[in-house]
């Protein structure tokens, strides 16, 4: 079918933005979307929070206990890592198209779907986000896990594993620097997800990456401008969480926003967290599409 189906985790942050997310979604899709979300040591309230707030949603439990020790970066980076693999196992495998997404990201252009579809008619089965600049060590040009509307049906036969480590490795051949959008000599860190750009272009695919801007920047559709009571907030969060606010653009124009961070930010209670709800909210529909 060509029904998108939205996957995603959740573990610590509020089901909250998982509903504001299916809110963006439902307001400005024009395909049908069903949502599959792997729960990571989830309790039963939170879990029928969720579902009372998605909808078209179905769960399943995907924990692996991280032991009494404190995890490792590389534990941590396995364990996620597999909670992925165990996600794209189970999901339903009818679905064309599959968004890999955070729950705090909201979409908010009309018809965004059509235009994630159209991008891929040509050579591209994947089209989302990437790391930027912003996280050196990771590969670049490429989408990431936490933002990937894939044409699933396409790529679907391919061994995905999501699994990370607390290793670096070498980019030694043109071919990595190609893959993975570094430079010969460089490192990549191999943080969750980080094979998904080689598993797509060894099996002879591509991505289209989607720029981000921070919610500074004067291109800002959707956090800026701030105005004068946002500046207070502004002031108050500069160092600590405004300019992890990014919005997501294709063809120069803004199809949503993530937050990132949301594990740190109490739903509509941090004042970062409450100023991007607003600002979602106030722009959800608005904007051109194809």
């Amino acid at each position: 079918m060509d029904d998108i189906l939205v996957v995603g985790l959740l573990s610590y942050e509020s089901p909250e933005y998982w509903g504001l997310c299916n809110d963006s979604i439902k307001a400005t899709c024009n395909s049908d979307v069903s949502f599959f979300i792997g729960l990571d040591r989830v309790p039963l309230s939170k879990k029928d929070h969720l579902c009372s707030l998605v909808t078209d949603v179905s769960t399943i439990d995907v924990s692996i206990s991280p032991g009494k020790k404190k995890e490792t970066t590389h534990q941590k980076r396995v364990r996620i890592g597999q909670l992925y693999n165990n996600l794209f196992d189970a999901m339903p495998k009818s679905f064309r198209y599959v968004f890999s997404m955070d729950g705090d990201i909201a979409m908010t252009m009309p018809g965004w779907d059509n235009i994630f579809k159209n991008e891929l008619e040509n050579e591209f089965v994947v089209i989302g986000h990437g790391y930027g600049p912003r996280w050196p060590g990771k590969y670049q040009g490429f989408p990431c896990l936490q933002c990937a509307f894939m044409e699933w049906e396409k790529i679907k036969h391919l061994k995905f594993d999501f699994r990370g480590s607390s290793d670096s490795q070498k980019i030694k051949t043109k071919e990595e620097s190609s893959i993975f959008g570094l430079p010969v000599g460089s490192t990549i860190n191999k943080d969750i997800g980080w094979r998904f750009p080689r598993t797509i272009r060894k099996g002879g695919f591509d991505g289209k990456n989607l720029d981000l801007i921070s919610g500074d920047n004067i291109q800002s559709e959707i956090l800026n401008p701030l105005c004068k009571a946002d500046k207070k907030i502004y002031k108050r969060n500069k160092k600590d969480n405004i300019k992890s606010l990014f919005e997501i653009r294709w063809n120069d124009s803004s199809v949503g926003t993530h937050l990132t961070k949301s594990t740190c930010l109490e739903y509509n209670k941090h004042p970062i967290s409450k100023y991007w709800i607003d600002r979602v909210k106030g722009r959800i529909g608005k904007g051109e599409s194809e």
